[in-house]
């Protein structure tokens, strides 16, 4: 069995790769680079295994990338709303995907290891509302752009391009969702 990598590890393999980097440019030089600023946000998964860099083909700064547990919406949108006041995104793309590690997520289950490990937090477990578990994989795009479209800070012409995706880790395919 392959040992585990650790943090001490990929510092390591950094200053290897480091030795070969190509600087990136500031975003004050686009610009003058003639480099579009990104256009398109993608929400997703911090699944290893669900890269938008490897299954879009990304180059450079075609598009920003938010990745959290289950590629849900809520937990970014005050950084959607930050950056889409520098950038004026055009749209946004929500793509989550099979086999995803928040269908394991059971909102009671965390509630309870968390009061295990720090029993004097109780009462603050109890204030989170959900931990954004997985039960039906469709309905988890669906109300994501619902919490865009709740949002009375998001530009309405934002939300009306905002489109959701299924990503198959097994075929590499992206497929539509119909909303």
């Amino acid at each position: 069995m392959a040992t585990p990598t650790t943090i001490d590890d990929l510092v390591e393999r950094n200053k290897e790769l480091a030795k070969s980097y190509t600087p990136r440019p500031f975003f004050t030089e686009f610009a003058a680079m003639g480099i579009p600023m990104p256009k398109i946000l993608i929400v997703t998964c911090a699944d290893p295994r669900c890269v938008p860099e490897s299954f879009l083909g990304l180059k450079g700064a075609e598009a920003a990338v938010f990745r959290n547990v289950c590629g849900h919406v809520g937990p970014e949108m005050h950084h959607i709303l930050a950056l889409d006041t520098i950038i004026n995104f055009d749209e946004i793309m929500i793509v989550h995907h099979n086999d995803c590690g928040g269908f394991l997520i059971n909102d009671e289950q965390v509630r309870k290891v968390l009061k295990e490990r720090v029993p004097e937090h109780t009462a603050e477990v109890d204030k989170f509302a959900t931990f954004g578990g997985i039960t039906d994989l469709e309905q988890s795009i669906r109300d994501d752009i619902a919490v865009l479209k709740a949002s009375p800070l998001m530009r309405k012409d934002l939300v009306n391009a905002t489109r959701g995706f299924t990503f198959d880790i097994k075929t590499g395919m992206l497929n539509p969702l119909d909303i």
